[in-house]
């Protein structure tokens, strides 16, 4: 027997009164900002590499987003969908995601996928943007000096994460 469904969270009515946490997922470097609405927050990054085995990382992984996920009250989890690696780097970036979907499922924490290019245009960045215009963009935007394409990339997410919402706020997809 299927396990009974969850209904969704909902979203607060009005956007500037949602608290996301947003990620570019990485083995090597996963970015990380939090926004409430617009406003940039917190954002930061954390690798998970030199574990003696893929378990050990995944492990890891998963105990950085309980902290993660302990550290608010957030209202919407958003990740920058980018299957697009090649080989071992596509597997881990698929089992980080499998383990990120079992946690935010467990903290009934609705989560949406964003693409690159909708985090490049909502930077407002052009569709085939490079990594330095998005920074560029999201520093500028935010009066910020990063140089880490995975925390601009994450705080992309959060600036593209209204428009895949609809009117009543709530998630198109996932």
């Amino acid at each position: 027997m299927p396990p009974a469904k969850r209904p969704k969270p909902d979203l607060p009515e009005l956007w500037k009164d949602t608290l996301g946490l947003y990620l570019d997922v990485s083995r090597k470097d996963t970015g990380f900002a939090v926004m409430l609405g617009s406003r940039l927050i917190h954002y930061g990054h954390r690798g998970f590499e030199g574990y003696a085995s893929d378990g050990e990382m995944l492990m890891e992984w998963y105990a950085w987003l309980n902290d993660m996920f302990s550290a608010g009250e957030y209202h919407l989890l958003g990740i920058e969908y980018a299957p697009f690696q090649r080989g071992r780097a596509l597997e881990l970036w698929h089992n980080m995601i499998a383990i990120l979907k079992l946690a935010a499922y467990s903290e009934d924490k609705p989560t949406i996928g964003v693409h690159p290019t909708q985090v490049k245009m909502a930077t407002g960045a052009r569709h085939n943007a490079k990594k330095p215009e998005v920074i560029k963009r999201v520093n500028e935007a935010f009066n910020l000096t990063l140089d880490n394409d995975n925390i601009a990339d994450a705080i992309g997410v959060g600036m593209a994460a209204p428009s895949i919402l609809d009117g009543d706020y709530r998630i198109k997809w996932l």
